[in-house]
């Protein structure tokens, strides 16, 4: 039961009885309803358990596990939740004694199967459905949902990293056609051909965030992947130069479209990137491919290694994972092709 005792204080109290007739009561104290209410399914939870009454997990299913999840989590990406809903409609009255084998099943079925985009299904993408499942059932393993989570131990598929590159009329096609066709687009697909940078962060770099004296971009902490603030440089190519020198006022991130007289953000551009590859005549290439290139561009223009995992943030060790100092004087250390 809910009891607000005061504004902005709600008591939560759930009783029970044992077997053996000995009572159990659980309380806790919440500041918001709605806080107060996934603490009274949670304190269920932990009643059941005390209880000893196995009956409400032996009947979980994965759908039960997948509202669970999704009610109780925010996933950084939008995805994600996506994902295991459309997993949940084939596997969602499977109960979860069965679920590692059922799994198993079907992601034998999506192998020999093609996607929505009527591709077969690769490796990294089968695995994440194992991974994105498996975490949705630790998260009912810690709540006391269920014992154990099934999939702990579900065995990987192998995966290939990609090694898709431009050759020089690849490249100059692309670049050309985006000038052309696409201007909007031009400097931000210049500028990640030339900085490993993810796309989600690309499009998100705020002008605020630019040091114009050291050439330098702040990614802030909690906006990257792992989490982690970094500083990426600015190239020296004179069309990059052009754009940061030359950002409206009213926009609010670095690269941008225009839209019936506002500055917007470029938004997911997957339409228009398709365009251009088709109109460049390009197969088989990813916007994060472009990531690839310009962190192995930088090593072969004479950048340490260790300079590009700092700029490209990936992790090296628990210590970086969670300081970004070292990048910012990484980020002066950086050669292009060209630069003396």
């Amino acid at each position: 039961m809910i009891h607000k005792k005061a504004d902005k204080i709600y008591k939560v109290v759930v009783r029970g009885r044992t077997d053996d007739g000995k009572e159990i009561k659980l309380r806790k104290t919440c500041t918001t309803l709605t806080a107060a209410k996934e603490a009274e399914k949670e304190l269920q939870v932990e009643l059941d358990r005390r209880r000893g009454t196995s009956s409400a997990k032996g009947s979980l299913t994965f759908k039960d596990i997948v509202e669970h999840y999704n009610e109780r989590t925010t996933p950084k990406f939008v995805y994600v939740k996506r994902i295991l809903e459309r997993m949940s409609e084939d596997l969602g009255d499977v109960p979860m004694d069965q679920l590692q084998d059922k799994l198993f099943r079907w992601i034998e079925m999506k192998r020999k199967s093609v996607s929505c985009q009527g591709k077969p299904y690769s490796p990294t993408t089968l695995n994440r459905f194992v991974m994105y499942a498996s975490a949705a059932c630790g998260l009912a393993t810690k709540l006391g949902l269920i014992d154990k989570n099934p999939l702990r131990f579900m065995p990987k598929n192998k995966e290939y990293p990609r090694d898709r590159v431009l050759t020089p009329e690849e490249s100059s096609r692309l670049l050309g056609v985006l000038k052309s066709e696409y201007p909007h687009l031009y400097p931000a697909i210049l500028f990640a051909s030339m900085v490993p940078i993810r796309m989600r962060e690309l499009i998100n770099l705020c002008p605020n965030d630019i040091d114009q004296i050291g050439k330098r971009i702040k990614i802030r902490n909690g906006t990257t992947k792992n989490g982690r603030g970094v500083w990426i440089p600015i190239p020296p190519h004179p069309a990059i130069q052009a754009h940061f020198t030359s950002i409206p006022k009213e926009a609010s991130t670095i690269f941008y479209r225009q839209e019936k007289g506002k500055y917007l953000s470029l938004g997911d551009f997957k339409k228009s990137w398709k365009s251009a590859l088709d109109k460049s005549e390009i197969t088989d290439f990813r916007r994060h491919d472009l990531r690839h290139i310009a962190a192995t561009m930088l090593v072969n223009a004479g950048t340490p290694e260790q300079v590009v995992r700092e700029i490209a943030n990936w992790k090296t060790d628990m210590l970086r994972r969670y300081y970004s100092y070292g990048s910012y004087e990484a980020a002066s250390l950086v050669k292009f092709p060209g630069q003396e």
